[in-house]
């Protein structure tokens, strides 16, 4: 298991921290380097390939931010790294702030079934009684713990490895399925940045609950 929390620069402590899980391989920290003197900005690098493996990773995750002693953050979760966003989200609810969702998924669907689950449930949801023949994560039965402001995203030029119709519904189901969320469209990823500081200064609604 790979897991390791990459800094942008060393972290001050009094200012609000960000944490990014995205594709392995991505690096979004770039993006973020002139606001690095008002926020914390930190990306989780992962080698999550295994649907089944993602409570697994949450729970190293979670003991990664103690170990580091990050005691509140705002949580970024992109394409694929969406799913182990929102696994950690729902087991770190007192010291979450914020959740944002990008193009995300509820599971990581990396292997045939699951693909094939996905293609069946971008119609109907015929495909859910199968989901006991499958060990993967699905983070949907829980998504209604999450109750931190949540902003979730669909880009048009997304490039997650799923067909734009399952994308839509996926990012309809999140903000159905969480109390406290909105949902907006991205008409390219380079306006991400400035969404994602200017909700930071969003008030929260209510904060969660377990």
């Amino acid at each position: 298991m790979k897991l390791e929390l990459v800094s942008l620069k060393e972290a001050k402590r009094g200012l609000p921290t960000f944490i990014f899980i995205a594709n392995s391989g991505d690096d979004f920290l770039k993006n973020f380097t002139e606001f690095s003197n008002e926020y914390n900005f930190y990306q989780l690098e992962h080698d999550l390939t295994r649907p089944d493996l993602v409570l697994d990773y949450a729970q190293s995750c979670i003991d990664l931010f103690k170990e580091n002693k990050i005691r509140s953050i705002s949580l970024v979760g992109v394409d694929s790294g969406g799913a182990l966003a929102q696994a950690v989200a729902v087991r770190t609810w007192r010291i979450l702030r914020r959740l944002v969702l990008v193009d995300s998924v509820t599971r990581v669907n990396t292997t045939f079934f699951e693909k094939v689950l996905n293609r069946v449930e971008s119609f109907l949801p015929l495909g859910l009684p199968l989901r006991k023949r499958s060990n993967a994560y699905d983070s949907r039965p829980e998504l209604h713990r999450v109750q931190c402001p949540t902003l979730i995203f669909r880009s048009k030029d997304s490039s997650a490895d799923t067909s734009s119709a399952f994308l839509d519904y996926q990012a309809n189901l999140l903000n159905k399925s969480i109390p406290n969320s909105w949902m907006k469209r991205l008409e390219n990823k380079s306006e991400l940045i400035k969404e994602i500081l200017e909700f930071e200064k969003v008030p929260a609604k209510r904060s969660q609950t377990s």
